[in-house]
């Protein structure tokens, strides 16, 4: 979806390092390259302000 808007990339954050690693996981078995996961708190997590 975020594609379909422009987005060049997509950052997911998630606090569970195991469910993390499961999104990260069903995102190569999709095809999906676009989008990243990281495990770390939404509330703290430092972002980049451009895509890389």
């Amino acid at each position: 979806m975020a594609h379909e808007y422009g987005f060049e990339g997509v950052i997911g954050v998630e606090l569970s390092e195991q469910l993390a690693n499961i999104c990260s996981q069903n995102l190569s078995q999709v095809g999906i390259t676009s989008a990243t996961v990281v495990s770390e708190d939404a509330a703290t997590v430092q972002l980049p302000e451009s895509p890389s």
